[in-house]
């Protein structure tokens, strides 16, 4: 995934759709500083702010606040117990209003939490400074990782070792705002899961989630360690909030997609897509496959995303960066491309097929109308003008798309490159679904959700048809205020509610505008509801007797109003292969709903039999 960032300093509070109120803390990072001084800068290794000499090196910040109040002036930093009980002023404004020694904390990687003393705060744009009281003994003050302000609490210890890594406790639900008429909830996070990427369900609705370790070491480095994992989370007792983790595949590389189908789970973990299964169900996967291998790897996060289950019953996946690739084709010379592409496959194995062929950076996430039809998020679908660079692709079977470039040289195509559906600017998208149900309100069936890494929202996209493609509505649905919310994938879980996955403040590979990053900020994952939504009973069909069921009873459930329901009643009648032929087709001549013989078709389309071409 290639994701940026914006940076700002602190926001607003909300909850749902409640008026703003005022951030209980402001926390002012190294990495967000103003270093002057002829000696101190950023360690950009540990962010910190390091080499002070003197009282000339200082580090300042501007900030806001809403209202007048006490605050609890908060140093975190890190010293070697020898050099420590050096002094450090803290002015408001220009004036001096706190001083204070530096206790040792153990080592310049060891941090410590001192309250330094508390200020009184007007209303208003204020400046804060921090620097040394005097010449400093030894090589340095401290290593300042962040100054915090933080509401007055005269029970607060003075200094404490324990808070190496921590700050006070911060609800980024305060800084997300969702629609008039829907709430939003945390349902996961650390230390379920640290720094998700992307999920999806299996049929008991377990949520298994790619998490990254907040390394942004060197590629090839991280091939080698493979230092990323994957967890199964699980609603244990059926409140909607996830309370049990499992860690169902370490020693992973940096993982760009999650797919759970027929009983494994396949994970886009560049060069290669690994299908991994649990052959025993207790959570962990005890099979590990390369189900398919690009052989290219490059410096970012651009090479390999998916997959994704399309309603053929075939594996679909992106490749991006221009590494040339080679793929034997039976009776046929072999493809050499170094374009970007969508390819698909069947889940069985077989030869890889082009699906679009492109000059973008870097395609991301696949999403699928009802007909079939492929939109897909990219970034680079242009060179940055204009406010223009991202966006969103109808993906025509066999179409060649922008943007002009060389590596469009040998792929056929029969006029002008093919039209892009939607410019988002410089968004960085990436996860991308259409929504089954109808649980979000009335026109929200259909329509797509996309992950805006870089704009920290979530963006809707109602398509109507337009000749032989789409236009679409934008609007905004998920939006922050906060720069730390960085959202990477987006699900409809079976009651119609839709997850959304922060990845936190990690990330920064080949990403000129994210070199801030911060590994500390843990990210989590929302579900998103309608207030008024009715109650989906038995969302996944595990009260059905599945057994029970005949040929003609699973046609007649692929009809079934639970999105959920009409997968599994597909799966099964795929299972029984042309046994279930006469009665999938049935359906499809007789008298049945759009949507019932929409899923009849689909359903014979993944039966390799003659009898199921009717």
């Amino acid at each position: 995934m290639k994701f940026c960032s914006i940076v700002t300093l602190f926001t607003t509070m909300l909850l749902t759709a409640a008026p703003a109120q005022p951030e209980p803390f402001v926390t002012l990072r190294a990495t967000d500083a103003e270093l002057a001084g002829p000696s101190v800068r950023l360690n950009p290794e540990t962010n910190v702010a390091a080499y002070w000499k003197g009282p000339d090196d200082q580090a300042a910040w501007r900030f806001k606040a809403d209202e007048a109040g006490e605050m609890d002036v908060l140093l975190v930093y890190g010293v070697p117990n020898d050099l420590a009980d050096q002094t450090a002023v803290v002015e408001l404004d220009g004036k001096p209003v706190l001083e204070g020694k530096l206790p040792g904390t153990g080592g310049w990687a060891t941090f410590g939490q001192l309250s330094l003393g508390t200020i009184k705060l007007t209303g208003g744009e204020h400046r804060l400074t921090f620097r040394p009281a005097d010449a400093v003994r030894g090589d340095d003050l401290a290593d300042l990782r962040e100054v915090i302000l933080a509401p007055h609490d005269p029970q607060r210890p003075q200094f404490s070792r324990q808070a190496a890594s921590k700050q006070p406790e911060f609800d980024m639900l305060a800084h997300i705002r969702v629609p008039e008429g829907f709430i939003i909830e945390r349902v996961a996070g650390p230390p379920l899961v640290n720094r998700p990427i992307s999920a999806d369900f299996d049929e008991q609705g377990r949520l298994y989630v790619t998490d990254s370790s907040g390394t942004n070491d060197n590629v090839q480095k991280q091939l080698q360690e493979r230092p990323h994992r994957i967890v199964r989370l699980e609603d244990t007792n059926s409140d909607g909030l996830f309370d049990k983790s499992t860690l169902f595949a370490d020693k992973m590389m940096f993982p760009e997609g999650a797919l759970w189908h027929d009983g494994s789970l396949y994970v886009a973990a560049p060069p290669h897509i690994w299908k991994l299964t649990d052959t025993n169900d207790d959570g962990i996967a005890d099979q590990r496959e390369i189900w398919f291998d690009g052989q290219t790897l490059s410096g970012c996060a651009n090479d390999l995303h998916g997959p994704f289950l399309g309603p053929d019953g075939w594996l679909y996946w992106c490749k991006g960066e221009f590494q040339e690739q080679t793929y034997e084709r039976p009776g046929k010379p072999p493809l050499v491309t170094r374009a970007a592409h969508i390819f698909r496959r069947h889940p069985d194995g077989g030869p890889v097929e082009i699906v679009m062929t492109g000059g973008m950076n870097n395609p991301v996430d696949v999403a699928f109308t009802p007909g079939g039809e492929r939109i897909f998020s990219t970034t680079f679908l242009q060179l940055p003008a204009g406010g223009q660079r991202d966006g969103l692709i109808h993906a025509v079977y066999g179409g060649v798309y922008p943007r002009a470039n060389g590596v469009l040289e040998g792929h056929p195509r029969t006029g002008e490159l093919m039209p892009v559906l939607a410019h988002m600017g410089v968004a960085a998208p990436c996860g991308l679904i259409r929504l089954e149900s109808d649980q979000l309100g009335q026109g929200f069936q259909d329509s797509l959700l996309a992950c805006q890494f870089n704009m920290h929202k979530v963006s809707r996209h109602i398509l109507a048809p337009n000749g032989a493609t789409f236009i679409t509505q934008d609007e905004d649905f998920l939006t922050s205020d906060h720069q730390d919310f960085y959202p990477t994938d987006v699900l409809e879980d079976a009651d119609g509610s839709v997850l959304i996955v922060d990845t936190g403040g990690w990330y920064k590979l080949c990403c000129p505008t994210s070199q801030l990053h911060k590994p500390e900020v843990l990210g989590a994952i929302y579900r998103v509801r309608r207030i008024d939504g009715h109650q989906v009973a038995d969302p996944r069909g595990r009260q059905i007797d599945w057994s029970a069921l005949s040929v003609d009873q699973l046609a007649e459930r692929i009809n079934d109003s639970r999105p959920a329901v009409r997968r599994a009643a597909q799966d099964r009648l795929v299972a029984q292969d042309k046994e279930a032929v006469p009665a999938v087709a049935k359906v499809v001549q007789g008298e049945s709903s759009r949507q019932q013989r929409l899923a009849a078709v689909w359903t014979l389309t993944r039966i390799d039999d003659p009898s199921a071409r009717v």
